[in-house]
């Protein structure tokens, strides 16, 4: 299995040396997949060849599921799209003719590789992601920490007493995710 934050990475973030290197593995599985939905890119963070039916914008860009675009061998592309799709692309094979196609159907290679091994790499993962990884994850493994719970209007130590306001508690699954990993949040044509 490979992870897009390492057991060790996780350790130096977070600097939890007690939680079992198997839970911290399936603690950072479910923190990528997390993000992954928090992103609206469910299943595809990390890289991979894949083939994907997109939509085709007005310009013939195409914006994939999975960021960033390493390898696309049909149409032009940077980090964050494709470029250039029209019936003359091979994207387009078995088009014969009319009103261009809503979708297409493209392979390429995108997504996210471990950021230390990598480094320097164009699809190396970022730093903030690497960090709201490994925090969502010790979250997971330990859901009961911290001096104050998230919401709390008022917090008393003798009888355990937390109040909260007409919203009522948060829920503890949630996870707050950086403005720098929020940039790659998907956004549709």
């Amino acid at each position: 299995m490979s992870l897009l934050v390492t057991v060790e990475r996780y350790r130096v973030i977070t600097g939890d040396t007690t939680t079992a290197a198997s839970a911290a593995s399936a603690a950072i599985e479910d923190a990528t997949d997390l993000l992954a939905d928090a992103l609206g890119r469910p299943g595809a963070l990390k890289s991979q060849a894949r083939t994907e039916t997109m939509h085709v914008g007005d310009g013939g860009q195409l914006r994939p599921l999975a960021v960033p675009v390493t390898v696309c061998a049909d149409l032009e592309h940077d980090t964050a799209q494709m470029y250039g799709a029209s019936p003359d692309s091979v994207a387009f094979s078995g088009y014969f003719g009319g009103d261009l196609p809503r979708t297409v159907e493209v392979t390429y290679t995108g997504g996210w590789v471990e950021r230390w091994a990598n480094l320097g790499a164009v699809n190396a993962l970022p730093a903030s992601m690497e960090q709201d990884i490994a925090r969502a994850a010790y979250l997971l493994t330990h859901p009961t920490i911290g001096s104050v719970p998230v919401g709390a209007t008022s917090v008393s130590l003798g009888d355990a007493s937390v109040s909260y306001g007409a919203a009522g508690a948060p829920s503890g699954a949630d996870v707050a995710w950086s403005r720098g990993t929020m940039k790659w949040k998907r956004r549709l044509p």
